[in-house]
């Protein structure tokens, strides 16, 4: 391999920008995308099939190995040069058509809507700040605190947080079932208070055509049984006019919306609901996972090489800290759907 001079190396960035440049409308690549993973024999049979004759097969047989010349020459020029973000990304884009570069775009004809919903956002997104961010004893510390009772540690617990004070204002009949199920372990109050307050308000037509996403884990501590099954959004395979008018006006005002124009050939997913100001970042390195949005401060991206299951995908790969304990406010949710 040639060996380029160490000040003439291009840069990450600037080899996706050429890689892009080069297959920006390229015939050959589009041709040939998905394919070359395959063996010959197999391409061949796949060739055979769609064809019919030996005649068109063999012009169909000239023109996938002349746009697979092209293709390779190009991956030989990048070997050549050095560049090895850009000869990567195209021989992972050339095995399998579920690759997409880095600042990749999709036509929207080879796209399909998927809409994600959150029901009382406000009040959700409190029930997950503190489930992310607080321990668990500070759900029955409370309860102390205000009776100025001795809690776990036989004195009377310090004024409770902002979250869990929120918690209990934001959910008026949590104080109810905590002090009811206190001989247990935390959690059922939790799960009994969301589904009675939030989930059994709003019609179960309308949501029944959504896919089910519950947190993922190992974001929240175990120990709180009961939450991992609550449905915190749902997924629907269609356009958001279209979810929003299986609710009436007033329960519109009641949920937040994030619509996706997703790849058609990206099947598996999870979603990512981060704070707005993270969706820039999002946004510019993979444009075709993100939502088109924000509501609530929150933006959405759907990730389908998530650590926290076991999908096979590709892009967008993200570090296992896009989700954490939401302390510094500076990462992610993941909601990963029921199958």
């Amino acid at each position: 391999m040639k060996q380029v001079p160490e000040d003439k190396k291009v840069n990450s960035e600037q080899q996706l920008k050429i890689l892009r440049n080069k297959l920006m409308g390229n015939q050959a690549f589009a041709f040939c995308r998905g394919k070359l993973g395959k063996q010959v024999v197999s391409v061949a049979a796949d060739l055979i099939a769609e064809t019919g004759t030996p005649t068109r097969f063999l012009s169909m047989w000239d023109e996938f190995f002349g746009k697979a010349r092209v293709m390779t020459n190009l991956l030989a020029q990048f070997n050549r040069d050095g560049m090895n973000v850009a000869y990567e990304e195209l021989l992972s884009a050339l095995r399998t058509d579920t690759h997409f570069f880095p600042g990749e775009t999709v036509p929207v004809e080879q796209t399909r809507p998927v809409t994600v919903l959150m029901l009382e956002p406000e009040k959700t997104v409190s029930f997950l700040s503190w489930l992310l961010e607080e321990h668990w004893m500070s759900l029955r510390d409370y309860l102390y605190w205000k009776d100025q009772k001795p809690g776990f540690f036989n004195k009377v617990p310090d004024k409770p947080s902002v979250l869990t004070e929120r918690l209990y204002a934001n959910f008026s009949k949590l104080e109810e079932l905590a002090r009811k199920h206190c001989s247990g372990y935390e959690g059922r109050e939790l799960s009994e208070a969301y589904r009675q307050e939030i989930i059994d308000t709003f019609p179960e037509g309308a949501l029944k055509n959504g896919k089910v996403a519950e947190l993922g884990r190992p974001q929240w501590n175990d120990h709180i049984e009961h939450v991992g099954d609550i449905p915190f959004i749902y997924i629907f395979e269609m356009e958001q006019f279209e979810v929003l008018k299986m609710f009436s006006r007033e329960d519109q005002k009641r949920i937040a919306t994030w619509q996706f124009n997703l790849p058609k050939v990206i099947t598996h997913f999870v979603i990512g609901l981060h704070p707005h100001k993270m969706h820039g970042c999002w946004k510019k390195s993979h444009p075709a996972f993100v939502s088109c949005g924000k509501s609530h401060g929150l933006a959405g991206v759907a990730l389908v090489n998530s650590p926290l299951n076991s999908v096979a995908g590709s892009m967008p790969k993200y570090p296992v800290s896009y989700h954490s304990s939401g302390k510094s406010g500076k990462y992610g949710i993941i909601f990963e759907p029921c199958r």
